[in-house]
């Protein structure tokens, strides 16, 4: 019997299910990203109060100039790893979704759980949209989550560049804008990659268990 549209059916024994070492590492991922990013930003807060305070950027410990680099740097290849890892197991979520749930419209191509990250211009939608079709999928109804995780990100993304002019001050200059900045980025980070990690564990959820979408579609208001 074919199902009616927004209802879940059960698993065809074709259906691929998620990988769960993709999902655990996206996860860990998220987390390392999310806490490195914090740090760092708590860094450029410290940074930026020492130069503000009238001590030259030539001056600054070495030990307070890792504190503030070392985590940004370290960033650099687990964001590469983390678009490889999202991409493969946000195709394979697709796959998933299109088999178990193909009333639930899948807006984008496949190929866009890769490309949507670094295309320009499409990289400022294409990930949430991507997102907000699965949880719809995986549960029913999109909610909140997307939006939320999508507005810390490019939070976080804004953040981070506004924070990296910290080293250009002059002493005594006002770093009132990039502290400013730098504490958004601290909870942007960490709110961020809580998002996320729940994001992937409710779209895992409801596309290994379909009944998940079943109990989740009847208690949330259409």
């Amino acid at each position: 019997m074919t199902p009616e549209p927004g209802q879940a059916q059960r698993r065809p024994a074709t259906v691929p299910i998620p990988s769960d070492g993709l999902k655990i590492a996206l996860m860990v991922l998220a987390g390392c990203v999310a806490v490195l990013s914090a740090v760092s930003s708590v860094g450029t807060i410290v940074v930026t109060d020492k130069i503000t305070g009238g001590t030259p950027a030539d001056d600054l410990p070495l030990p307070l100039l890792a504190f503030q680099m070392g985590p940004a740097l370290l960033i650099v290849p687990l964001i590469i790893g983390s678009w490889i890892v999202a991409g493969i197991w946000l195709m394979q979520a697709q796959d998933a979704a299109r088999a178990l749930y193909p009333h639930t419209e899948q807006r984008r191509a496949k190929a866009w759980s890769l490309l949507g990250w670094i295309v320009p211009i499409a990289n400022l939608f294409v990930p949430s949209m991507l997102v907000n079709d699965l949880l719809r999928a995986a549960r029913g109804a999109a909610g909140a989550l997307a939006g939320w995780w999508w507005t810390c990100w490019l939070a976080m993304l804004i953040a981070n560049r506004v924070q990296s002019q910290a080293l250009d001050l002059r002493p005594g200059e006002d770093g009132g804008q990039i502290v400013f900045f730098a504490g958004i980025g601290v909870v942007a980070a960490l709110a961020g990659g809580l998002l996320w990690i729940r994001i992937i564990s409710t779209i895992a959820e409801g596309l290994e268990d379909p009944d998940a979408h079943q109990d989740y579609a009847r208690r949330t208001p259409r």
